[in-house]
């Protein structure tokens, strides 16, 4: 799309958003916009503040509970298990 074509779109968008501004005093598009990012943060990472956005979609959360389920005195029987369906011999099933 060629930059003129996108300036008059951009018009158009606007000048139909104050109409119906104008039309419906109590619009939806009045209430302030609920902004999710879909962005999976590492353990020590957070949002940076000057983004404009609520929160994430919820991987932070998800991962948590996920942790409900998992025996932890098992990892070495996981890892065990892992390295062997790798393909190099050294993992052992129990």
């Amino acid at each position: 799309m060629k930059e003129e074509d996108e300036s008059k779109l951009e018009e158009k968008i606007g000048r139909l958003y104050d109409e119906e501004l104008s039309k419906t005093p109590t619009s939806p598009l009045r209430m302030p916009l609920y902004i999710v990012g879909e962005k999976i943060l590492i353990k020590s990472e957070r949002i940076p503040e000057d983004w404009p956005i609520f929160s994430t979609t919820g991987y932070v959360f998800l991962n948590s509970v996920n942790g409900i389920f998992i025996d932890y005195r098992l990892t070495g029987r996981r890892k065990g298990i892992f390295t062997h369906l790798q393909g190099n011999g050294k993992g052992r099933w129990f």
